[in-house]
């Protein structure tokens, strides 16, 4: 997969990013910053405790070549591109669909309680 995709899978327009990053070669997605390894894309998620955007600069140390917010990141260069978005939980669900093609037909979950 390339940034490209994502973007397409964004709605983003391909004259909205240069044609070195649409073929930047993704290799994984997190919204997690301390899971981010080199060349995977990072979902910058608002939560109910702490809005992602807040760790784009751990990503980035880490590897990540790309960002996706749905707000634009100030203090990022010229070589990161960031894809902004209305949704990015929906962006980031609809391209790990796209990116881990090989889902499993059947997942079972076994919970429990100690009482």
């Amino acid at each position: 997969m390339k940034l490209g995709d994502i973007a397409a899978i964004a709605g983003i327009h391909n004259s909205e990013l240069s044609e070195e990053a649409l073929d930047v070669v993704v290799g994984g997605l997190s919204a997690d910053s301390r899971k981010i390894q080199s060349g995977f894309v990072f979902f910058a998620l608002s939560g109910d405790k702490a809005n992602g955007a807040q760790f784009v600069m751990s990503a980035l140390e880490n590897g990540a070549c790309a960002v996706v917010s749905s707000e634009a990141i100030s203090g990022l260069n010229d070589t990161i591109p960031n894809l902004v978005v209305e949704n990015p939980r929906l962006v980031l669900a609809k391209a790990a669909a796209a990116f881990y093609k090989t889902q499993p037909k059947t997942i079972v979950a076994v919970t429990g309680t100690a009482r």
